[in-house]
């Protein structure tokens, strides 16, 4: 291995773990504000929104579940996949 190779230097599967938290984090809370903010008066909208943020949901437990620094047991990160994909298959639901 040479010195250049980013390996040596950081654990990328833990920085791609973070980075896939924080950016469910992101979208999950960009969706529900646009959902309750932007699409008050929109109900297909606030549903597509309401979806979003349900796989956002389901992303940060799936994120989570694969984080070896993570601060609660894997069932509880198993529950937040499955209240996500709970919450965006009703949101989907709602769609048609």
């Amino acid at each position: 291995m040479s010195s250049t190779d980013p390996s040596v230097h950081c654990d990328c599967r833990a920085v791609s773990v973070r980075r896939a938290i924080v950016v469910s984090i992101v979208v999950g809370l960009a969706a529900a504000v646009a959902r309750s903010a932007v699409f008050r008066d929109a109900p297909a909208a606030q549903a597509a929104c309401g979806t979003v943020a349900g796989l956002a949901v389901a992303a940060y437990g799936i994120a989570r579940l694969y984080d070896r620094d993570r601060r609660l047991p894997a069932w509880v990160y198993a529950a937040v996949v499955l209240a996500g994909t709970t919450l965006a298959t009703l949101w989907t639901v709602r769609l048609f």
